[in-house]
Order: structure tokens, then sequence, then C-alpha cells
């Protein structure tokens, strides 16, 4: 489920048409998803002053073009949608950022990514709780890993023990958790289903035998990329 946060800011936006008697219309910019704060409030203030200006619209709400507005706003790094609504005296904006899909690095650095591969800086400092992706993402594995993923946020079971990702080019996919020491070994992502039900069984089995969280589980790898097989490497 997304989680929509409202930020409100209240500017007074004053008359661009200078010796006129206009009442100064308030302008409100809300962000839809603003967890994680890309734009920056100034960014879109400055766009829609210079798209006023290049109308020659001023304050006057008839003279403004919603949809030239809407389209100018779009034209911002990270917007996703905008929606301009206009009433008498207020110009309402809403934007919706582009939202976070996988952390990963690129040349070394950490770097956040949208699902159709939008490189994100984050204006706020905050990380985004997202899948990491340890190594270097190429263009030919995109896919896959866009594939994985989902595959991980779509399920609760791998979502809630699931922190990052290694895959290095011609490898297997290795999964990591924050609550215990040892990796997963899936292989590919072929088959996801199968190995899914398999490190099921396994937990079940840890879980019955009440191992899961004892010192006594002495291993450095859970592999699953074999059909029917189930190996555990000490």
């Amino acid at each position: 489920n997304i989680i929509f946060f409202s930020l409100l800011i209240i500017f007074i936006l004053l008359s661009f048409a200078q010796n006129t008697n206009k009442k100064p219309m308030s302008l409100e910019i809300i962000f839809k998803n603003n967890e994680y704060q890309y734009i920056k409030t100034k960014e879109v203030y400055d766009k829609i002053k210079m798209s006023l200006e290049k109308e020659k619209s001023g304050c006057c709400p008839k003279d403004i073009n919603t949809r030239l507005l809407e389209d100018s706003i779009e034209t911002l790094s990270y917007v996703k949608n905008a929606e301009v609504y206009l009433s008498l005296d207020k110009l309402k904006i809403l934007i919706q950022q582009e939202t976070p899909f996988i952390r990963t690095m690129v040349n070394g650095d950490t770097c956040f990514f949208t699902e159709d591969s939008v490189k994100l800086n984050l204006a706020n400092g905050k990380l985004p709780k997202v899948l990491f992706f340890i190594d270097d993402i190429s263009l030919q594995s995109w896919e896959e890993t866009v594939y994985l993923a989902n595959y991980v946020y779509h399920n609760g079971f791998l979502d809630s023990i699931i922190s990052k990702v290694s895959h290095n080019q011609g490898s297997d996919y290795i999964l990591y958790s924050d609550l215990f020491d040892f990796k997963i070994n899936i292989g590919s992502v072929n088959k996801l289903e199968e190995k899914l039900e398999k490190i099921k069984l396994f937990f079940k089995t840890i879980s019955k035998e009440k191992r899961l969280n004892n010192d006594n589980i002495l291993m450095k790898e859970l592999n699953v990329a074999y059909d029917n097989q189930i190996i555990c490497v000490n």
C-alpha cells in the first residue's frame, strides 16, 4: 500500500501585471508522496512564475491555461505527474513525485532509481526502505532486476526478511537479510515460486526446531537454485 503524504505550502503569488488593483492570488503546492522529497519547492514556484510570465496571464484565473501549466511543471526532474486546480482566489498544484524503487551502485556510488530507471537524488537526506542491489546493474540485467524486486515487494514473506541482493554479471542472484547471517542463493530469476516454497519450507523446519535465533545455525548459505533440492552450505 502506498501511503500518500501531503506537504502544504502557501505562497502569496504577487501580480505580474504592474499598475493594476488586482487582488493577489494564493498558491498552494501539495506533494502527494512527500516522505522522501526530491523536488525543491522553490524549483516548482520558479517554474510556475516563469510559466505565468510567459503566458502573460498574471493572477487572473480566467487567463491561466491549466493544461499548459501542468505540462510545464512536469518538465521538472522527478515530477511524475502534476495537476492544477483553479478557484477565484487560489491556484492549487498537486504534484506526484517519482517513486524510489531500488538502491544500487553506480561507479562505486550509492544511487536510487525508479522502476523506469530514472536516477533520483534525495533532497532531504532520508533513505527510503527499498531493496539494495549491491553490485552495479547493467542495462542488460535491468529487466531481471525489476522482475525480482517486484516479486520480493509483492510477497509479504520475502519483503519482511530480504534487504539486499547481489548479482555479478553471469553469476547467481544472492539474497541477504538483516535478520540472519547466512545468504540465500536463488540462482537465476526463473521458477521463483518453486524457490520461494523451498525457502519457506526451510524456515518452517528451523522454526519448529526453535533454532532461528540460535547460534547453533552454523551455515553460510542456503541454496535453492536447483530443482527439488535445498542445500545448506557450511
